[in-house]
C-alpha cells in the first residue's frame, strides 16, 4: 500500500472507526447518519459503519454530487442537509424510529438539529464543528428521550498504542480486500497548495484532497 493511502487511512480511516465502535458503540443493525458524507472522514464512515454492521447508512451533504459518491460508496439514503426538510427525511427513513448514531461533524445549526433524528438512546457523536458556529443544546431533548451526545478527538486515543495498532490493521485488511475504497479526490503537487485550499474551502472535493511535498 502507498504512502499517500496510509496516511488516508490513518487520518481520515483511524477517526471514523474509532469514533464508531468506541465513543458511538455500534450495534449490528443500527441506523447511522453520516454528516459530511461525501468528505474524507464521511466517505470512510459510510463505509465502516457497513463493515461494522450497520443495517442502514444515512448519508448526509451540502451537494448532491457529493450524495452519490456517498450513495456509490454505499449509502442507503442520501440527504441533502441544505434543505429545509432534511430532519424529517432522515427520520422517515427510519420509519420514524429515529436513527441510533449520528455522526456530527458540521456544528451550528445543523448540531442542533441533529438531534431530532435521533431515536430513544440514540448517540450522537461530535467529532468536529465545520462550520465554526455555537450549537445550543435544549437539555430536554435529551433526557426527554434518553438520548447521549459524546465527544470524539483522536488524539486521546494516542496513548492507546495496541488499539491504534489494531484498527489499522484492520482497515489495511479492509483496503487490500477491496471491502474499503480510499476516496481520493485530487492528489496535487505542494507548489498547487493554494488550489488545494480552495477546493476544500468551496466544498468542490469529495473524500480526501492530497498534497504531494515530493
Amino acid at each position: 500500500m502507498d504512502s499517500i493511502k496510509i496516511v488516508a487511512l490513518w487520518l481520515q480511516g483511524l477517526t471514523a472507526a474509532l469514533s464508531l465502535r468506541h465513543a458511538g458503540r455500534i450495534a449490528t443493525g443500527e441506523t447511522v447518519l453520516v454528516e459530511a458524507a461525501g468528505g474524507g472522514v464521511g466517505t470512510m464512515a459510510v463505509q465502516i459503519a457497513k463493515l461494522y454492521g450497520a443495517g442502514k447508512v444515512i448519508a448526509t451533504a451540502s451537494s448532491e454530487d457529493k450524495l452519490e459518491v456517498a450513495k456509490k460508496l454505499g449509502a442507503d439514503v442520501g440527504i441533502n442537509y441544505g434543505k429545509p426538510d432534511w430532519v424529517r427525511k432522515a427520520r422517515d427513513a427510519t420509519g420514524g424510529k429515529g436513527v441510533d448514531i449520528v455522526l456530527e461533524s458540521v456544528g451550528g445549526e445543523i448540531f442542533e438539529r441533529a438531534l431530532e433524528t435521533l431515536a430513544p438512546f440514540g448517540r450522537q457523536v461530535v467529532i468536529g464543528s465545520a462550520s465554526n458556529q455555537p450549537s445550543k443544546i435544549a437539555s430536554g431533548a435529551l433526557f426527554n428521550h434518553n438520548r447521549a451526545i459524546v465527544g470524539f478527538g483522536i488524539h486521546q486515543y494516542y496513548p492507546k498504542p495496541g488499539l491504534i495498532q489494531a484498527t489499522i490493521n484492520e482497515l489495511v485488511n479492509y483496503v487490500v480486500t477491496g471491502r474499503l475504497i480510499l476516496q481520493l479526490d485530487h492528489v496535487l503537487p505542494l507548489s498547487e497548495a493554494a488550489t488545494a485550499h480552495r477546493l476544500v474551502e468551496e466544498r468542490k472535493s469529495t473524500g480526501k484532497v492530497v498534497l504531494l511535498p515530493w
